[in-house]
């Protein structure tokens, strides 16, 4: 079996208790390895494909004792791996759609006894939501789909026959939400229509690591559950229940973010393994579990933050007088007392930041500054407001108070110095109405400005 220490890592961590789901059969027969890799009632098949440089797996559950160790139906589960599947080459995308065809040809041959030169009639149905990007696969291949059905009635009962094209449907049932009807329901009605000898359904899968998103393709015979791929329920598409063969076609594109989290810190590990004097750093940090690892970067920054937080201003104060001098007093001072509430505000827009949109921009290779622009900064930006509102006010209080005790020249807290020193209640009222009004005017400004950013 192909594996690397990343797949370790993955199967380490569910072995530990994390709940990562997949709809490759490969990487569910992967999962047992660590148990010698022998299951009962399951055969595997491995070999690779000179030209087209392509490793197929072929994983078949013969008996209910298989179906029940795998967890999914008995039958063929044929698996492609490109890894230069998702790369801009179309030589290659050409000879891997030889490859495709080759094998779609051969499962059909084994599913209704189809030779070459017969012309089934072809249903092909794409599952998914053309409006959310991981799950368009479906729709989007039928809107490259080349139909020819209805030639036959355009052009004379012959015409397929002539030029030995099959009679190939398609349809994008869409999902429940949009239709109110299940996708069963949809085709059961289509299928009385046009009686199909055969149905192939293309979804999007889910995948357990990251290196197979748009690298692999999973053939099966066993039919299609739409929507599971995003944890979904709906009623299956196979024989049994549409009395039509299914062969389904998927190519994984989402990842659990716990798989996500495995993948990164077996990078790190790897990286720190390599190193002698962090071999063992490397070995501790792989004990943890995905909730542990991020804590452990929590606490890396929480003392320093709680170190700004608990030290008084009059401290920094002085510090700032003794480092930069009394002109940068305030500019300082203020700065230290903001970064805690930013930071922690910062932090939980962060945690809150929607992890399908991340896995998203993870499958489709998306630019970090394009992730910073469109996931990142919508996420993150309610609670900037929110701790902005908050710290504005306290930098111009603890500003002023700064500038009260170092006196730098032509300063507010110049002022509100001479107005104690010489009792001048009046001054000290009036610079305190200045402070407050622009503070106030600031405020509004700022968060005007940081306004236009989310719209």
């Amino acid at each position: 079996m192909q594996g690397n220490d990343a797949d370790k890592a993955v199967n380490t961590g569910l072995q530990g208790g994390f709940d990562i789901r997949t709809d490759l059969a490969l990487e569910q027969r992967e999962s047992f390895e660590g148990d010698g890799g022998e299951i009962s009632g399951v055969k595997l098949k491995e070999w690779h494909h000179q030209k087209s440089q392509v490793k197929l797996t072929e994983v078949k559950i013969l008996n209910d004792q298989g179906a029940k160790a795998m967890g999914k139906p008995k039958g063929t589960y044929l698996t492609l791996e490109a890894d230069r599947l998702s790369k801009e080459d179309d030589e290659y995308h050409s000879e891997i759609s030889e490859e495709l065809a080759r094998q779609i040809r051969k499962l059909m041959g084994e599913m209704i006894k189809w030779k070459e030169k017969d012309l089934p009639s072809v249903l092909v149905v794409g599952l998914g939501n053309r409006s959310v990007t991981p799950d368009s696969l479906g729709p989007r291949v039928l809107g490259n789909l080349q139909v020819t059905r209805h030639l036959d009635g355009q052009y004379g009962e012959n015409f397929l026959k002539d030029r030995k094209l099959p009679a190939i449907s398609g349809i994008a049932p869409g999902v429940m939400a949009q239709t109110g009807m299940e996708t069963a329901e949809i085709l059961k009605g289509i299928i009385s229509e046009t009686h199909p000898d055969l149905i192939i359904a293309i979804d999007a899968l889910a995948a357990r690591s990251v290196r197979r998103l748009g690298t692999t393709i999973q053939l099966t015979d066993t039919g299609i559950h739409p929507g599971s791929g995003v944890g979904n329920h709906r009623h299956s598409l196979t024989r049994e229940s549409l009395g039509v063969p299914v062969l389904a076609i998927g190519v994984p594109t989402v990842v659990g973010a716990a798989a996500i989290v495995h993948d990164t810190v077996s990078a790190l590990i790897r990286v720190l393994a390599d190193n002698d004097k962090t071999k063992g750093t490397g070995s501790w940090i792989e004990d943890m579990d995905s909730d542990q690892q991020y804590q452990l970067i929590r606490e890396l920054l929480e003392p320093v933050m709680l170190l700004i937080k608990s030290v008084p201003v009059a401290s920094f104060v002085i510090l700032a007088l003794i480092w930069i001098g009394s002109h940068n007093l305030a500019v300082f001072t203020s700065f230290l007392v903001v970064v805690p509430m930013i930071y922690v505000n910062t932090l939980s827009g962060l945690e809150h930041t929607d992890r399908k949109l991340l896995e998203m921009a993870l499958v489709f290779r998306m630019p970090l500054w394009k992730q910073v622009r469109y996931i990142y900064i919508p996420s993150v930006l309610p609670y900037l407001i929110s701790g902005c509102r908050t710290a504005l006010g306290m930098s111009w209080k603890s500003g002023v108070a700064a500038e009260v005790i170092g006196i730098p020249e032509g300063s507010i807290g110049e002022q509100l110095y001479y107005s104690k020193l010489y009792l001048d209640t009046a001054g000290l009222f009036a610079w305190t109405f200045v402070i407050i009004i622009v503070s106030a005017v600031f405020e509004r400004i700022f968060l005007y400005f940081l306004g236009k950013v989310k719209h």
